[in-house]
């Protein structure tokens, strides 16, 4: 048999592929396992023995239809297929497609009679061909040897295609993987940087929280917030405090009855009013007054709702103004005393002066010295002294409240001073057909006290009861020790009494017990209040009772009792002997300086006048006096410069000089002795005391 020659052997070889090198080829001392597809057994018979004659080691398996080879292929599997194309179930190239798409590995070497039908097997598949003439041994082993190789080197190329593919794959994934790796390592450190910012937020936040808790908490003014549910869900500590309880977790009706909530009118407060709820319902609610509490404290409250659109909640801040409308009602009740007691002082002022001008019209047609002249002189001694008195209240209740007064104490016998007020007070209880009784201790009764001023106290108490008691009636001043401290005078009377609930208003300022313009028994009620200042200014106390109108009053004054004696200097201790001086008034006011002149040239002293301070201190000059009576509110050069005009005078500035004006607190007269002045009197001056000044401090005028 003749196998195909070289030339044939390169048409076998299908296209665009080389024979396999020699290395690739499988060897002698392999096994093949070969797999005959061939019905003619004569044709089987002669493959059979080809395969026998080879020295490759074959092991032959045979059958004669494709399906029985698909399926001992299934089975048993093969190196090599010898096909022949003429079969009972298939022909032609069919049976080297069916078998190419069931094994795409496995080697195909066609058997054919014809050489035109091999190039369609080997475009179909096969790997080679032989034709049944030409079939020996040596053609067959070549065929098989090259085919399977052929195959093997294909099935090669293809793993090492897909291993290349593989690797490629892996290294594209490896890198792949180390991006996403990259990536997942950068997503950790911002997740770790992203979880510390959110600690940092989370702390920050907490941070504000307590800030926020805090500032609630210490916050003055009272804060309710409301939930969606019209429930209280927070409120702080002024809050608390303001309505006396938590209200937290209550609803509008337990809030209103739990905080006793009323409108500034007084009336009860209801769920529609509520500034909360109106503001739950989208109303902003401002400055809104109303009362806590059943009316015991009054409050502003200002509400608004939370968020846009449908209120998620309400705000109410309540701020408690009940000091604050206090003080407004005492502010307003101060000035509705002021404005009486301005009422009241024009009142009193007027008063003396309608009797003063009657006398003074009597005095210009009367007889001197005859009785309708002495008459309108004790009217007009009288109407001063009431219009002085009014006024040294009021200087007295002014300097206490400032604490301008400075009480010059010493050791007093209380009785004696006591019956010496009586006796002071006793003709205007005379006038009124007041009886007055003076009781005193069976021993005596020492107090630490100014005399001046404890007379004065006693002096209004004794005043008080001879106006307010009713002619007929009676009053009793009595001495007693209190207890081992204090000593008390009493002063009881029969007259018009009082409300008790009154007591502790008597003695503000200003005040009188149903005072009206029509009733008042004249006066400005300042009496009661200056004593108070002035027992407290002595470390005692005065108290007033009455059971009711109608029934008379009883004041209590208490001081304490003698602790040490202090010398008193008294202008009246010196001797007052007449001497004449020569005195300069310097005056702005005409009336006030003329009337000084005459009632100084009365008692035969020198006197010149000048109307501002730059004409007094050429008077001074000129005129040489022996004491300068100088008015501090002078137009110009006013009393200060003039006294410090004169002190630098070395002609004039030893004369003794007596500062006169209507201030008069401590201040003032420490001004006046700064600026040189040696005595200080107060306007309206009185006469005698302006004598016994002249006659203690002037020098005489045969001295000038």
């Amino acid at each position: 048999m003749k196998t195909c020659s070289g030339e044939d052997r390169s048409r076998a070889v299908p296209a665009g592929r080389s024979d396999p090198a020699p290395r690739d080829l499988p060897s002698a001392w392999d096994t093949w396992r070969v797999l005959l597809i061939e019905d003619n057994p004569g044709d089987a018979e002669l493959v059979s023995a080809a395969l026998e004659e080879m020295p490759a080691d074959v092991r032959l398996d045979q059958v004669d239809r494709l399906e029985d080879a698909l399926s001992r292929l299934a089975g048993a599997g093969a190196d090599a297929v010898l096909l022949d194309l003429s079969l009972p179930d298939s022909s032609g190239v069919d049976g080297v497609e069916r078998l190419r798409a069931a094994y795409p590995d496995l080697a195909i070497v066609v058997l054919t009679g014809a050489g035109h039908a091999a190039s369609d097997a080997l475009r179909a598949g096969a790997q080679d061909y032989l034709t049944k003439l030409e079939l020996d041994a040596r053609s067959l082993e070549r065929a098989l040897r090259y085919s399977i190789a052929r195959q093997r080197h294909l099935v090669q190329d293809r793993e090492l295609a897909v291993e290349r593919a593989a690797r490629r794959a892996a290294e594209a994934g490896a890198e792949d993987l180390e991006r996403v790796n990259e990536r997942l390592k950068a997503a950790v450190l911002e997740a770790g940087r992203a979880q510390e910012r959110e600690a940092d937020a989370r702390a920050d936040a907490e941070l504000r929280r307590q800030e926020l808790e805090a500032f609630f908490a210490s916050m003055v003014d009272a804060v309710v917030v409301y939930g969606a549910d019209t429930r209280v869900q927070l409120t702080n500590r002024a809050a608390t405090e303001l309505f006396g309880s938590n209200v937290r977790g209550l609803t509008p009706e337990e809030l209103i009855e739990r905080a006793g909530l009323s409108t500034a009118e007084g009336c009860r407060m209801t769920t529609e009013r509520l500034p909360g709820l109106r503001s739950l319902g989208g109303a902003t609610v401002t400055g809104e007054r109303v009362r806590v509490r059943d009316g015991e404290r009054v409050a502003l409250v200002s509400a608004s709702p939370v968020g846009t659109g449908p209120a998620r909640g309400a705000v109410s801040v309540y701020r408690d103004v009940t000091e604050l409308d206090q003080a407004d009602q005492a502010l307003r009740e101060a000035d509705r005393r002021k404005s009486e007691f301005l009422a009241i002082l024009s009142h009193e002022l007027r008063n003396p002066l309608a009797p003063i001008r009657n006398s003074l019209y009597i005095l210009d047609r009367a007889v001197p010295g005859g009785e309708q002249a002495r008459r309108a002189q004790v009217v007009i001694d009288r109407q001063v002294r009431h219009v002085t008195r009014l006024v040294d209240d009021l200087l007295d209740i002014t300097r206490i409240s400032r604490g301008k007064i400075r009480l010059q104490r010493e050791r007093l016998e209380l009785n004696e001073l006591a019956r010496r007020c009586g006796e002071d007070q006793r003709p205007e209880f005379a006038r009124n057909g007041v009886e007055l009784e003076v009781v005193a201790t069976e021993q005596p009764l020492h107090v630490y006290g100014d005399p001046t001023r404890v007379a004065q106290m006693i002096g209004n108490l004794l005043h008080n009861a001879a106006k307010f008691t009713p002619r007929g009636g009676r009053a009793t001043v009595s001495v007693r020790r209190e207890s081992s401290r204090f000593a008390a005078v009493c002063v009881r009377d029969t007259g018009e009494g009082f409300e008790p609930e009154t007591a502790s208003h008597l003695f503000e300022p200003f005040v009188q017990v149903e005072r009206t313009l029509h009733r008042s028994r004249g006066g400005l009620g300042l009496g009661l209040a200056l004593v108070k200042g002035l027992a407290t200014l002595h470390e005692g106390s005065l108290t007033g009772h009455s059971d009711g109108p109608g029934t008379g009053a009883e004041f209590v004054l208490t001081l304490p009792l003698e602790r040490r004696s202090t010398p008193r200097t008294d202008l009246s201790a010196h001797g007052t002997a007449h001497a004449v001086r020569r005195v300069l008034v310097i005056e702005d006011n005409v009336d006030a300086a003329e009337s000084i002149k005459e009632a100084l040239e009365l008692n035969e002293h020198i006197v010149e006048l000048a109307r501002t301070g730059h004409e007094g201190v050429e008077r001074a000059r000129n005129f040489r006096p022996g004491v300068v009576l100088c008015d501090i509110g002078l137009p110009g050069m006013d009393g200060y410069e003039v006294a410090k005009v004169l002190r630098s005078d070395p002609a004039l500035g030893a004369v003794p000089l007596v500062a006169i004006s209507g201030y008069a607190t401590t201040d003032d007269l420490g001004r006046s002795r700064r600026a040189g002045f040696d005595s200080h009197l107060a306007k309206p001056v009185d006469v005698e005391e302006l004598e016994r000044t002249i006659s203690l401090i002037g020098r005489d005028e045969r001295d000038s």
